[in-house]
């Protein structure tokens, strides 16, 4: 059977199907209709055809079809002989066809794959047939080998473990377990360790007060190799410039956040106020940089001649300028102006700072802290624990490096580099955790032509949430491919400790939202009414108009992964005529 293009306005959606239908796989159709000069209406997965008939076949039967060609013209093979009633026969014929062995589970593989109308071949079917024998859940093996044929994706091992993964693991409990076993580690402590266990910390718990902000930082900068935070005290004068490494990491040894000045906090100066002279390094960087460069400059040109008077003058002048961008306290201005020119503590210090790596790493830590800032405006708090999620967490990893988009070392980097160099239980730990990061990224985004779906998962960081936070926006595609914000739909799905599982299913039509909530306890409906007066003067600020909030059983839950195969299946083959 070869399909043909009856009409010319059906080429180009003949295009569209010739992509998607490659040679070699197998779909099951039916002959609906015969009709004069050899032609037939045939339906294939969701869509109903015009095919031109090389074959006697006949009208109202069922049989399977393998895609020989799939250029300009798209040809058909029969396979085998019509299709029974008896559907597991028809599947084990299929099978012995073939060559597969016609197992219980492959049975019902195939079953499925069929019963969604999901082309498939036997290079594909035979890797899958393999990976669903590794996995003592056969069911939720399935469930990933049908998503992996949906989305079109490899049938590779990686990727399968890595959506198995996802499907099998909560996101916090597996950085949990990592973050754990890290810290028993701290006698072999590197610098990518370390970093990896402060974004573990910042990701699963959310940033905390000043206080306790600076000391985890100063904590998790002593046992990394080179120490770039307490360089970047040092250069600002918080920490004298003859303090060695050594005395350092023993004054932390016991320092707690209880007491900001007492014997418990070994400085003189206090979180807040270092805060405070990070962010005006920050927002001085450019004139900072430039000071030091020519600081440096002057000063290795003294260490080899004799300095004029006035030269001396000029370079203290311009320590001063500095000291002033950085410090408002007369205290600390006069500590950082104490300096031997020859001093190579002075070097360190306007190294430092003309470095901008420096600020780089200055800038990730203003970030996290101003993240935390916001715990008093849930609204607000929340988007920021989603864009830090989105930061730190390598998510967007391979986009950015694609894109040369700068971002802070992500826990998807720091796996990548840590795994080869580990073993044992961290190994594996670690590689559980990249093969979820990956899961989640190979469903983070799904797309055709006009339709495009997004899904976040965020850890579960406050209290009351049991399980990660799932998020998935849909929506037909603007003119540049992104969300309409105006016509979408956003679904929240919630493990809660009171409440148990919730989902919130948000339509939004020319900015009227409407919203339900799945939940079997009646207490939601008291807790949501409460809020929803709130919730409607919020919306208003925004332009936005809420319709309406109802309530639902869980029985009656969407189910978006169906929706998706039926995506995929009315995209695939609509308006094409085929010759078998």
């Amino acid at each position: 059977m070869n399909i043909y293009r009856t009409q010319s306005e059906q080429v180009l959606k003949t295009a569209q199907v010739n992509k998607q239908l490659k040679s070699g796989q197998i779909i099951q159709g039916k002959i609906q209709q015969l009709y004069p000069d050899n032609k037939a209406q045939v339906q294939l997965g969701n869509q109903t055809l015009i095919a031109k008939l090389e074959a006697p076949l006949i009208a109202g039967e069922r049989y399977h079809f393998q895609v020989q060609r799939a250029d300009q013209m798209i040809h058909l093979k029969v396979l085998g002989e019509r299709l029974t009633g008896k559907a597991q026969e028809n599947i084990t014929q299929l099978l012995q066809q073939l060559g597969l062995k016609s197992t219980k589970e492959n049975s019902i593989l195939l079953l499925r794959l069929v019963k969604n109308g999901l082309p498939f071949d036997k290079k594909q079917l035979s890797k899958a047939i393999q990976l669903l024998g590794q996995k003592e859940n056969g069911r939720l093996a399935q469930e990933v080998i049908l998503q992996m044929i949906t989305r079109r994706y490899p049938m590779k091992e990686s990727i399968f473990q890595a959506l198995y993964t996802e499907k099998t693991t909560q996101q916090s409990e597996v950085m949990q377990n990592l973050l754990l076993k890290l810290r028993e580690d701290s006698a072999a402590m590197s610098n990518n360790k370390a970093i990896l266990i402060a974004r573990l910390q910042s990701l699963l718990y959310g940033t905390v007060n000043e206080k306790e902000y600076v000391l985890n930082n100063i904590r998790s900068d002593t046992y990394t190799e080179s120490n770039p935070f307490f360089q970047v005290l040092k250069s600002v004068g918080v920490v004298n410039s003859d303090l060695s490494l050594s005395s350092w990491k023993s004054m932390w040894g016991n320092a707690s956040v209880s007491s900001q000045k007492g014997k418990d906090w070994p400085l003189n100066v206090t979180p807040p106020e270092i805060m405070n002279i990070l962010k005006n390094l920050l927002a001085n960087k450019q004139e900072v940089m430039q000071l030091s460069l020519e600081l440096l400059a002057k000063l290795q040109k003294r260490s080899q001649s004799s300095a004029t008077n006035s030269e001396t003058r000029e370079i203290q002048a311009q320590l001063i300028k500095i000291a002033a961008l950085l410090h408002n306290r007369v205290d600390l201005r006069a500590n950082y102006q104490q300096f031997d020119a020859l001093d190579i503590h002075i070097l360190q210090r306007l190294e430092t700072l003309s470095n901008p790596s420096s600020y780089v790493l200055i800038e990730n830590i203003i970030k996290n802290m101003e993240i935390g800032s916001s715990h008093n405006l849930p609204g607000k708090h929340f988007l920021n624990q989603v864009k830090h999620y989105l930061s730190l967490s390598g998510i967007t990893y391979e986009n950015d490096l694609l894109n040369k988009i700068n971002q802070p070392q992500t826990v998807k980097e720091l796996l990548i580099s840590m795994i080869p160099q580990s073993d044992g239980t961290v190994h594996e730990l670690a590689t559980k955790a990249l093969n979820h990061l990956n899961g989640l990224q190979l469903q983070s985004v799904f797309e055709t032509e006009h339709f495009i779906q997004t899904a976040i998962h965020i850890p579960a960081y406050k209290p009351g949430i049991n399980k990660d936070l799932k998020i998935e926006f849909e929506s037909k595609k603007t003119s540049d491919g992104k969300i309409d914000p105006d016509h979408c739909r956003i679904l929240f799905y919630l493990e809660l400790k009171n409440l148990n599982e919730t989902i919130m299913d948000i339509h939004i039509q020319q900015r009227s939202v409407s919203i339900t909530v799945f939940n079997d306890n009646e207490k939601a409906k008291l807790q949501v009414a409460a809020f929803q007066p709130l919730l409607k003067t919020s919306l208003e600020r925004m332009n936005y108009h809420l319709s309406g909030i109802s309530f639902k059983p869980l029985q009656d839950k969407p189910n978006i992964s169906k929706q998706i195969i039926n995506h995929y299946s009315s995209s695939s083959y609509q308006g094409v005529d085929y010759l078998i």
